[in-house]
């Protein structure tokens, strides 16, 4: 489901506010989802697997941003965060600031970039990397790694 926004002349397009698996068709391991790891400090691209670490909820912050939090198993409301000089987005405790701030814009065919202008590290995109079992904070590349879903959340079954 896509929203589309018009602010006098300034268009933003992006997700309705709700809960969604959010996913990447990645060039190296197939599809893959965004999975918080809260004991590991760390946000991996995981086969679908429909668990409560890959449900995400999608909310409007204001001013064209988006925050991206997930009821994970085992550690309560954790917040998708840019670490740009970690190299890593990790789930972590909201903070309210400027590395849990997300732009999502449309792309093309239900697909969406994930952005973060991260403190340390200016405009970083969300992109996953399965075979280091990750996902990073990255300059924009616009190949199939940083363009991501958004599937409406179901559960299993």
């Amino acid at each position: 489901m896509s929203l589309f926004i018009s602010m006098g002349s300034i268009a933003m397009e992006g997700v309705a506010d709700g809960e969604y698996m959010i996913r990447c068709d990645t060039r190296s391991g197939g599809v893959r989802c965004l999975e918080a790891f809260p004991k590991d400090d760390v946000v991996r691209p995981r086969i679908e697997a429909r668990s409560q670490d890959q449900k995400w909820s999608v909310k409007h912050a204001g001013g064209g941003y988006y925050t991206i939090s997930c009821l994970t198993q085992n550690g309560g409301v954790r917040y998708l965060e840019a670490f740009q000089g970690a190299d890593a987005v990790r789930p972590r405790a909201e903070s309210r600031g400027q590395d849990q701030k997300w732009s999502i814009r449309h792309i093309d065919n239900g697909y969406y970039h994930i952005s973060c202008n991260t403190q340390n590290g200016g405009v970083r995109y969300l992109e996953a990397f399965p075979n280091d079992d990750v996902v990073r904070p990255r300059a924009e590349a616009w190949h199939q790694d940083q363009r991501w879903q958004f599937i409406p959340w179901s559960p299993r079954g």
